[in-house]
Formats: structure tokens, sequence, C-alpha cells
């Protein structure tokens, strides 16, 4: 887990530029983000942690912020979790399995909004809107 101190340092930043300060009217703050809906929570299932996977590699994230957003105040628990399908069934066994949280990356290209109703919202920033090759080898 990371402290609360901790997480209001640069994750903090980082979240606050990816995710709505009103994220159940809009979500994300970039609207010119692609979103994915995704039929599972914290614990995806295989076919979409692949897809997940899959813009952590393109944006070069080898791991995931998770923090709560149901608690008050929110951020109560907050880890970093490697971008693994057996890493984030294991997170999903902690607190944050069991309350809604955002997901995101160091990179600040995407981020998720999962759950408690096994629904999650993966967006992403799209190559073609940055105007470069931002990504990462």
């Amino acid at each position: 887990m990371i402290s609360e101190e901790d997480f209001f340092g640069k994750s903090r930043m980082l979240h606050d530029h990816i995710f709505a300060e009103d994220w159940r009217s809009r979500m994300f703050t970039d609207k010119s983000w692609q979103v994915i809906k995704f039929n599972s929570g914290l614990c995806l299932d295989v076919d979409d942690f692949a897809k997940l996977q899959a813009v952590c590699d393109e944006w070069g994230d080898l791991e995931a912020i998770v923090t709560d957003i149901e608690l008050l105040p929110p951020h109560q628990y907050t880890a970093r979790v490697p971008i693994q399908l057996e890493a984030f069934d294991k997170a999903s066994r902690t607190p944050l399995g069991h309350v809604e949280t955002h997901v995101f990356g160091m990179s600040g290209k995407w981020g998720m909004i999962c759950t408690m109703d096994d629904i999650s919202y993966l967006a992403v920033q799209s190559i073609a809107s940055t105007g470069s090759d931002e990504r990462h080898p």
C-alpha cells in the first residue's frame, strides 16, 4: 500500500489530470479519450485484462496506481500494482476490491474507473491525438 502522504505527491496530480472531479457525471477530464467499457470490476477477466495490458505496453507503464474513491475522505487505500493479471486479482482481495476505484499509469495517458457493479471504464489518450509518437519502447 502507498501512504496517503505519498499519494498526495505526483500520483495525486496525475489522478486529477485524468479523472473528473465529479467522476459520476463526467468520468474523465479529457472527453476526446477513447472509452472502453468492461463487464468486470477491479478483478478483470482475461480478455479485459489483455486490453488493459496492451494500453500499458503502448504507453510504457509497468505498474498501475489503484486508489479508492468511495471512502470519505477518498484515497485512504492506494497501491502500486504490477501490470499482471495475478497482481490485479490479488489487489481485488484487499480493501480496494470492496470499494469503487480509480486505476491509472504514471504515463498519465490512461485511466480506469472500476465500479462495485462489476463494470469498468478504461479511457485512453490515442497516439493520434498527441500529434507525435510518445510511446515508450
